[in-house]
């Protein structure tokens, strides 16, 4: 018995070896496969290339398409807006370094765009980050050569701001859309005291929700009239050293639709006008409804030109045109780059 118990002993004990032989085994196999499998994640995140972008891009075309409706709003008119997230071929020069945009279209007019942002690709490119929900938009960014663009810049026209970071100046916006200029004007000019005012509760709703707008010292809305805004302000004695006049219908049955009827009355004009300080400007974005863009500038130049001493014109990519007036013919010699300072950014 003792004979039996002893060989059945060393059998246990030759067993127990390979045992453990083969657990350290497998357990250096689980460790290499664990430590490439993260590696692969790893690389996963991050892309350095702008083949690996594209593949980024492909996958979330490939789950959400190249147009992903985020939310459909009616607005206090009755007319629809989308916000809508667009994908885009970078390698197409009028999207250049832009992969994605998202923007509010109006429904009831024809390519109608009410605003358009850069979005910011997550930083870590992988499968958990395609939702394009949660990516936020680039305030730093404005498309060249857009209104947006030529609207921004166009302010720098008057002696009233200097272009520079560190200009101090009172800029009006009426008409918020998603934010897209007052945001890019704060982004990059935080001195400048900038006020919008909206008539929308619906639009001021978007442009927290989608665009990441925000208030502070230099950065202040107001839900109001414009038209009645305008009034109040000047009755004050208020001066802003720029106006940027951006309040559009929503529907294309309109002669004009930016900007609306209630400004275009002779007694609105009067009160902007009065706003401007002496080398101050306005600017205004003018789109046309059922008259051409021609018939529309020379309608605003007429108008305007009662209460201002110079007006032109700026020329954009799109059927936008931008009319701006001021109290004193601007420095021409003033180099003004809007895109400069965006590259300066970077």
């Amino acid at each position: 018995m003792a004979f039996g118990w002893y060989h059945t002993r060393r059998r246990w004990r030759f067993y127990c070896s390979v045992l453990l032989i083969l657990s350290v085994v497998v357990f250096f196999s689980l460790t290499i496969f664990i430590q490439h499998d993260m590696k692969d994640f790893e690389n996963l995140g991050n892309f350095d290339s702008l083949q690996d972008i594209q593949e980024f891009i492909n996958m979330v075309n490939s789950t959400y398409n190249a147009v992903r409706i985020q939310e459909r709003i009616t607005l206090e008119d009755g007319s629809h807006i989308v916000v809508a997230d667009m994908l885009l071929d970078d390698s197409d020069p009028e999207h250049k370094n832009v992969n994605a945009l998202r923007v509010i279209e109006t429904l009831e007019v024809e390519d109608g765009v009410h605003s358009a942002f850069r979005l910011i690709l997550p930083s870590e490119l992988s499968k958990r980050n395609i939702d394009t929900s949660r990516w936020k938009v680039d305030h730093s960014y404005i498309q060249p050569n857009t209104y947006y663009h030529i609207c921004a810049e166009t302010i720098f026209y008057s002696e009233a701001l200097r272009f520079s970071r560190d200009s101090e100046a009172n800029v009006l916006l009426l008409g918020l859309g998603g934010g897209i200029m007052d945001c890019f004007l704060h982004y990059h000019f935080p001195k400048i005291n900038i006020t919008v005012v909206e008539i929308s509760a619906q639009m001021v709703y978007v442009a927290y929700k989608w665009f990441n707008f925000e208030q502070d010292n230099y950065h202040h809305l107001v839900i109001a009239d414009g038209v009645e805004f305008v009034k109040q302000q000047a009755l004050k004695g208020v001066h802003y050293n720029a106006i940027i006049l951006d309040a559009c219908y929503s529907k294309s049955s309109h002669k004009i639709l930016c900007p609306t009827d209630a400004f275009l009355k002779r007694s609105s004009i009067r009160y902007l006008s009065n706003l401007i300080s002496d080398r101050g400007v306005i600017v205004i974005n003018a789109v046309p409804g059922t008259i051409t863009a021609s018939e529309e500038c020379e309608l605003l130049m007429e108008s305007f030109s009662e209460f201002f001493h110079y007006c032109d014109t700026r020329n954009t990519t799109g059927e936008n045109e931008v009319v701006y007036c001021m109290h004193q013919p601007p420095v021409f010699q003033k180099h003004i780059d809007l895109l400069s300072v965006m590259k300066n950014s970077v």
